[in-house]
């Protein structure tokens, strides 16, 4: 069985994809936008409806003795019917979604607080229980994780009659499924089996397609008419794909087979057309502070994910001068205590900003102004890029931001054993210094090199850092020729019959988006 984990909840909160939505009442741009937004919020209570005769249909199948396909089948249809409106559930319930479909594992709610653990529940739970019935309890344990998860159902419908859903919040969550099918459901990361991939991914975007139906404009609208039958078609066209091949014995698609196919032919230029729709609706995007900008269509493009966002709010924003000075700094010596190394000493530009070493070269004991405790174990050196797309720095994740993560590698004793205070003062008798930090952060021609400023020229740079213009980005933007043929084969294999993909999940492959 396939197994999500603790990457679900973290890749939510890179795309957004899990924070809840504020009810704001109707705010349609004329009385057929709130009408469409109604008619969807009809379709979630049905929907909703579906799933909860699927739970009890396999409550009866699990205590009638019935073998394991016939379970498998139930499972199946129950898992197709939350899919079908997990776009709602997902965007406007995050806790009733956890509840329904969330990560197979015990969750902490509050990590920094000694509090319980929040057990795993939902539909993988049962998936797991029903591969082990012959346990002993094991149909008692499903008969109340199903109960659990119709108590589930009944508090989504009653936060879904609570709410007047608007066309702003409807195109919101269409668009954060289909990110969510391209970034976790393109691995099977909660799906019960490979075989019922095709199966989910369909029913996802079956959802999609009846949201956009739903803002099916009249004839007479014909520009408009023109984007909705653009974003429809390319619903329509991703759903054909995937069904392909569903009546073999493996019901997998062969797009399944050939994910990178799914994501560049179909999931990609289906999140540009709705897009487009919502512009052509004249539709406003959701304001809301997440890394996943507003402004693109997908996360899939150059520009789609803002470094700034895992940033503290007092972080200074990177500018031209900024970044140009944090490259520099990254290079000068002066900040190690033996004036030996710098930053690019293991974060190496020529190495993809690695050092290529299995181990990171420690200062040797000599060269350290004193003798450091063994607090961390000796690890790798990670790469700088993307390093500013993630919640928290170096490989343990025990610094929050890339400003403390420069201070913390800077007067690390095997690292730099550097001093930024004593760094700064020595910039601060430079002309060059003085003027380059006055360019970057000087205010009525304050030059002054403090130790602030040079860890913010520093995660200035790193920030710079994220960008996504490697030959995969390319290719899945339209350059046909950025990846060999044996790169292509392999990013299915990597999303699929591997597993990368349920870890490094697209598009930082970082581990943690």
């Amino acid at each position: 069985m396939r197994r999500a984990h603790w990457v679900w909840p973290v890749a939510c909160a890179l795309l957004g994809a899990c924070a809840p939505a504020t009810p704001d009442g109707r705010r349609g741009n004329d009385q057929r936008a709130v009408s469409a937004a109604d008619a969807v919020r009809d379709l979630v209570m049905v929907r909703s409806a579906h799933l909860d005769s699927a739970l009890v249909r396999l409550d009866s199948t699990v205590h009638s003795g019935a073998d394991s396909m016939q379970r498998h089948r139930a499972l199946l249809k129950a898992r197709v019917a939350y899919k079908s409106f997990e776009f709602a559930t997902e965007y406007f319930m995050p806790t009733v979604a956890r509840a329904l479909n969330g990560a197979p594992i015990d969750e902490i709610d509050d990590e920094e607080a000694d509090r319980p653990l929040r057990p795993a529940e939902g539909l993988q739970v049962i998936a797991g229980l029903l591969d082990s019935l012959a346990r002993p309890g094991a149909r008692d344990a499903v008969q109340r994780e199903l109960s659990s998860a119709r108590s589930a159902i009944q508090r989504a419908r009653q936060v879904t009659l609570a709410y007047r859903y608007s066309d702003t919040q409807l195109f919101a969550a269409v668009r954060e499924e289909i990110a969510r099918v391209t970034a976790l459901g393109l691995t099977g990361i909660d799906a019960h089996d490979d075989a019922d991939l095709a199966r989910e991914l369909d029913a996802a975007l079956e959802g999609v397609a009846a949201v956009l139906q739903a803002y099916a404009p009249p004839a007479s609208a014909t520009a408009l008419d023109t984007a909705w039958t653009r974003a429809d078609r390319t619903v329509r066209a991703a759903r054909q794909a995937l069904q392909m091949g569903s009546d073999r014995t493996s019901s997998e698609s062969p797009l399944i087979d050939d994910r990178l196919a799914l994501l560049v032919q179909h999931l990609r230029p289906m999140a540009l057309a709705v897009d487009d729709l919502r512009v052509a609706r004249q539709i406003e995007p959701v304001r809301r502070d997440l890394p996943w900008r507003a402004s693109a269509a997908s996360i899939m493009e150059t520009d789609a994910l803002n470094p700034m966002a895992f940033a503290h709010a007092s972080a200074m924003a990177p500018s031209p001068a900024r970044i140009a000075l944090g490259a520099r700094l990254f290079h000068d010596v002066r900040l190690s205590g033996a004036g030996t190394r710098s930053c690019a000493f293991c974060h190496d530009p020529a190495r993809s900003f690695t050092d290529g070493r299995t181990r990171a070269q420690l200062l040797p004991p000599s060269n350290r102004p004193t003798v450091g405790q063994l607090t961390h174990p000796v690890r790798n050196t990670p790469t700088l890029l993307n390093a500013a797309l993630s919640p928290s720095q170096l490989a343990d994740g025990r610094v929050a931001f890339l400003e403390d993560q420069v201070v913390t590698v800077v007067h690390d004793q095997r690292e730099m054993a550097g001093d930024l205070t004593r760094a700064a003062a020595a910039m601060q008798r430079s002309g060059d210094d003085r003027q380059a930090f006055a360019m970057a952060f000087g205010e009525a021609g304050d030059s002054t090199v403090t130790p602030r400023r040079v860890s913010a020229a520093l995660a200035a740079y790193v920030r710079s850092l994220a960008q996504f213009n490697a030959p995969f980005d390319r290719f899945v933007r339209g350059d046909s020729l950025a990846m060999s043929a044996e790169a292509q084969r392999g990013f299915s294999v990597f999303m699929g019959k591997a597993r990368c993909g349920t870890c490094h999940v697209m598009p930082t492959f970082s581990g943690v988006a």
